[in-house]
């Protein structure tokens, strides 16, 4: 599609109905779900799991998931203890970063295109191949660094096909009253293997680097499986209906360009005032949180403490109130106001964030300061990081499914692929700053500058009255 196809102002897409569909689908929409709805507790925290299609993504994902760990601790690590040259783990990690978000709107393209679970399942295979084979070479001692830059661009760039898919294809197993849930479920995934899967990554490198690379080939194994598993039910009322809202040739064009698609994608994703508003919120709660948990936190520990051992409760600790977190997202699903809602929680958030660093006592470098034991600063630091967690998990919870219940199914991958790819580019920029601040000044203005911007984001949500009435 050429530019000039794109959707114009008066004539987009339209937004999907407060049932969560296009009045186009909304019957076939219903019956599916009604014929998959569970008769007992299809409202509880745990409903979504009584469906067969989703316990097979959430089961594919934990795995998955925990082999992501692994190996984002067992490539640097191996790298350094190599060759004990932090520029070279930086690049590498760079290649597969950039590679990520390169492939985020070609992979939200392809989902929309296709089906999101046949984009993901090529996805984990190609993973699964890749870093296999960097297993097998690391067998034979350390290759060259292009080798391994390689390596981690093409695992990197599976990354981006397959992020934009899980958004976008829970609508399509899950009726609405269980997206909250379902995406609450999502969140306990992440934020548990927070808690546990550095740990697992930490042995299984200490045993063997390669043992480490294979577990994560084998994750993804697993993940592939159980998306095969999956039996979707038709969709192609679902896939057809922005095709409908175009002209004949509008429609020929976007089918026959993957980038005409990206470029329509892209038109709907800032032609709506909701969709805009809410990325803006994304970037500047990325600036605000990324930086300041990747970078300050560690300095702030290394502070508290010389121990990793501190770092990794403080982690944990945040990881355990992600999982509560999420799996009480599932009871917001009724709660009136979403917009204010949630952001009011991230408000919370911030505020916890800003008096972390005064929590830490003489760890933080701040003028204000709590007098109290080093334990006893710990346990503070670890409450405070535990809740702000848990306000994490149930706010992004609720915006994803807004998300989710607002945009039309056939741009639903490609918008959520912009929304990465707008985290993508802000989190480096945060982690250079916030890395910059904890070495000038110390971590507590790190941690005070990252809570300004991200409160700077809320009063703006707030501003945005599409936000405000959702």
């Amino acid at each position: 599609m050429d530019v000039q196809d794109a959707p114009s102002p008066d004539r987009q897409p339209p937004l999907v109905t407060p049932s969560g569909t296009t009045d186009a689908t909304n019957a076939a929409v219903t019956a599916s779900a009604a014929a998959a709805k569970p008769r007992n507790g299809a409202g509880g925290m745990l409903a979504p799991l009584r469906r067969r299609n989703f316990s097979l993504l959430f089961s594919g994902q934990l795995i998955s998931v925990l082999g992501d760990q692994v190996y984002g601790l067992a490539l640097p690590w191996t790298i350094l203890v190599v060759t004990h040259d932090p520029r070279q783990v930086a690049i590498v990690l760079a290649a597969g970063a950039v590679a990520r978000v390169l492939l985020l709107l070609i992979g939200g393209a392809l989902a929309d295109r296709l089906n999101p679970r046949i984009v993901m399942l090529v996805a984990d295979a190609g993973r699964a191949v890749v870093v296999a084979a960097l297993a097998i070479i690391l067998v034979f001692g350390l290759p060259p660094l292009w080798i391994v830059a390689s390596l981690a661009a093409l695992e990197g760039a599976g990354s981006g096909l397959f992020g934009p898919g899980i958004p976008s294809l829970l609508p399509r197993i899950l009726p609405e009253e269980e997206l909250p849930a379902g995406n609450g479920l999502v969140m306990v995934l992440q934020y548990s293997t927070l808690a546990i899967g550095p740990l697992l990554g930490g042995v299984a490198t200490a045993a063997q680097a390669t043992l480490a690379f294979l577990a994560d080939a084998g994750s993804f194994i697993v993940s592939a499986l159980a998306l095969f598993a999956m039996r979707l039910p038709p969709t192609g009322l679902l896939a057809n209906t922005g095709a409908d809202q175009m002209t004949g040739g509008e429609a020929t064009n976007a089918r026959k360009s993957l980038f005409g698609e990206i470029r329509t994608g892209l038109a709907y994703t800032f032609g709506h005032p909701l969709i805009r508003s809410t990325m803006m919120v994304t970037v500047l709660g990325n600036l605000g949180f990324a930086g300041t948990l990747g970078v300050a936190l560690i300095v702030l520990s290394r502070n508290l403490s010389p121990s990793a051992v501190t770092l990794g409760i403080l982690l944990a600790a945040a990881g355990v109130g992600g999982v509560v977190g999420g799996l009480a997202a599932g009871l917001l699903g009724r709660l009136r106001r979403r917009g204010v809602a949630g952001l009011l929680l991230f408000g919370v958030s911030g505020i916890l964030m800003a008096f972390v660093p005064v929590a830490a006592g003489p760890a933080g470098r701040l003028p204000v300061e709590l007098a109290l034991s080093t334990n006893a600063h710990i346990a503070l630091v670890a409450g405070l990081l535990g809740v702000v967690g848990l306000i994490l998990a149930l706010g992004d919870t609720m915006f994803i499914t807004v998300m989710q219940q607002r945009i039309a199914p056939e741009y639903m991958a490609r918008v959520f692929s912009a929304q990465f790819v707008a985290g993508g580019i802000s989190q480096p920029l945060s982690l250079v700053g916030a890395g910059y601040l904890a070495a000038v000044y110390g971590p507590g203005v790190a941690f005070l500058a990252g809570a300004g911007v991200l409160l700077l984001g809320i009063v703006l949500g707030l501003l945005s009255r599409e936000l405000r009435e959702i």
